[in-house]
């Protein structure tokens, strides 16, 4: 589960490098992407911490 949590946190730092090269420009949707994923990781850790 650990290495788990270790690869999506691995992933979403790939994606936010690659994605802020391409969208450097467009603030406003960095800013929704980074909500997010903000949303996801905190649901992912809620239900790993609650299992």
């Amino acid at each position: 589960m650990g290495g788990l949590i270790v690869a999506g946190f691995s992933f979403y730092i790939y994606l936010e490098v690659f994605v802020c090269k391409i969208f450097r420009k467009q603030k406003i949707f960095l800013t929704f992407l980074f909500g997010f994923y903000s949303k996801f990781f905190n649901h992912l850790f809620k239900t790993c911490f609650h299992l």
